[in-house]
């Protein structure tokens, strides 16, 4: 009988890693961007997830530099990429050659949606200073137990 054949756990990720570069060299991609980060090292880092599933991705400073778009958590795109293994961690990722926009996304459409409900529910958008007719806080007294605010900015704040 013969022996079976004992990988290290780096020959299993090396192994895995080249059938997965082989086998989808270049792919297309679309999805909802999350988790987005930007270290000081000007590279990109984000899940790209649908309604089933998610994978991680990387895009480098030198291909980001030619990216025409600023990503951000909610935002749809379509992504043109190579799908590897990291390694050290031995964790499936695309990693981004081109990144363009394809929509809103779901956590926008879900954010406007509430948007949309709270107005139904009488409370609508007051804006800095007070309601929309520029009078203050103090002209809808109703409204104040049920007031949602918004940070939009480290100077700004929008009530609804």
């Amino acid at each position: 009988m013969t022996e079976p054949t004992v990988l290290s756990v780096s020959d299993l990720n090396q192994s895995a890693r080249r059938l997965l570069e082989e086998r989808f060299n270049l792919v297309w991609i679309r999805g909802e961007i999350s988790n987005f980060a930007r270290p000081r090292s000007g590279h990109w880092y984000f899940t790209l997830k649908d309604d089933a599933a998610q994978v991680r991705c990387a895009m480098f400073v030198n291909r980001n530099r030619l990216c025409r778009m600023q990503p951000s958590d909610g935002g749809e795109v379509l992504l043109r990429g190579r799908v590897s293994l990291y390694e050290n961690r031995g964790e499936f990722q695309v990693i981004v050659e081109h990144m363009e926009a394809a929509g809103e996304g779901a956590l926008r459409a879900a954010y406007e949606a509430l948007k949309a409900r709270l107005a139904a529910e009488g409370l609508r958008r007051l804006g800095i200073g007070g309601t929309a007719n520029g009078s203050g806080l103090n002209a809808h007294p109703e409204y104040h137990a049920r007031m949602v605010a918004k940070l939009t900015a480290l100077t700004g704040i929008e009530l609804y």
